[in-house]
């Protein structure tokens, strides 16, 4: 029967009831789990949101209210923020960056990662 769910809704209800048919496999009250066979639904991928322009003057704003720029650790969190929204890098990627990966060119930093 069909109850005009989204995917996202129907996949997380299979979800549920598989977990709960798989603890019933596991206390052996079923032989199998019957939602193995039961095939998730394809979800509409979406992109994420990017802030806009205003927002992110108000978050580079907001950070240097709070952090304290006299101190390493203040000015770290800055430049982090302000590398992270600027350069496009993941987080993984930003929080091993060395500084040879980094060359400062026409006054704008560049990542050369890899070279």
């Amino acid at each position: 029967m069909e109850k005009g769910w989204s995917s996202a809704t129907y996949n997380s209800y299979r979800k549920c009831l598989k977990c709960f048919c798989g603890y019933l496999v596991s206390e052996e009250l079923l032989d199998e789990n019957p939602f193995n066979k039961v095939a998730k639904r394809k979800e509409p991928q979406q992109l994420p949101r990017a802030l806009t322009s205003a927002q992110v003057s108000e978050l580079l704003l907001a950070l240097t209210d709070i952090f304290d720029k006299q101190s390493f650790t203040g000015l770290r969190n800055i430049t982090m923020v302000h590398s992270y929204l600027h350069t496009g890098l993941r987080l993984s990627e930003l929080t091993n960056l060395k500084c040879s990966d980094v060359k400062l060119m026409d006054g704008h930093l560049k990542v050369v990662k890899g070279k």
